[in-house]
């Protein structure tokens, strides 16, 4: 029996029906959105709008995982290994490039003939609201529930592993469908599980937020 007793069996249970109650708000938000824009309804919005609504949408998922789970965080910054910080977001660099190695190649050789910190396609306001959303707010709610309380719900954790991985893969197909996207997503999720279980919630938060703030420079701050 994986579970350690039957109250966490209890408690892995209810880290279900909230993971499900989440993606079916998730996926009906993205629908009822892809709806909207389709009628014309935020022709006229500017695109901070939609960075500030999926920001709000995960504080309030965060919100309600800390209210009814109550986990303990520490995230003081006393006796914190800022040589393994260093190392988490070499590996997330290294990940990200091994992720998509021809287009990163590709970024590469044309380094020049891009603009950085163009305010052409996005404005300084977009860009924070941007910034919020992917290298904070997404990643200290993904990390809270896919690896501190799923992870401690699970006494194998080989089986704890793979359960948080293929979860956290499910969710991120809703933003994009594909194979390559779950393998990738998933093995991500191998990553940050085995970073958790070595180093702790901060530090997978760590790799997590460096990895999507690599997305952030890559998407965001450099614009052909």
């Amino acid at each position: 029996m994986f579970l350690k007793e039957k109250n966490h069996k209890k408690y892995f249970l209810k880290l279900m029906i909230w993971y499900l109650l989440t993606l079916g708000g998730y996926l009906l938000y993205k629908f009822l959105l892809m709806r909207a824009i389709h009628l014309g309804m935020f022709s006229e919005l500017s695109s901070v709008w939609f960075y500030i609504m999926d920001m709000v949408l995960s504080l309030i998922f965060g919100l309600f995982l800390i209210y009814f789970f109550r986990p303990k965080i520490n995230f003081s910054l006393k006796n914190r290994k800022y040589i393994l910080v260093l190392v988490l977001f070499f590996i997330a660099l290294l990940f990200r490039f091994f992720e998509n190695p021809t287009g990163n190649i590709e970024l590469v050789k044309n380094l020049r003939k891009f603009a950085f910190f163009s305010t052409e396609y996005h404005s300084a306001y977009d860009l924070t609201f941007v910034f919020i959303t992917l290298v904070i707010v997404g990643p200290f709610v993904e990390e809270l529930f896919y690896r501190k309380l799923l992870l401690n719900s699970l006494s194998n954790k080989i089986l704890a592993i793979i359960i948080s991985s293929i979860l956290f893969a499910l969710l991120h197909l809703a933003n994009k469908f594909g194979i390559n996207i779950f393998i990738s997503t998933f093995l991500f999720g191998v990553i940050s599980c085995l970073i958790y279980y070595k180093s702790g919630f901060f530090y997978s938060f760590i790799f997590h937020a460096s990895y999507n703030f690599l997305f952030f420079i890559i998407a965001y701050l450099i614009s052909q």
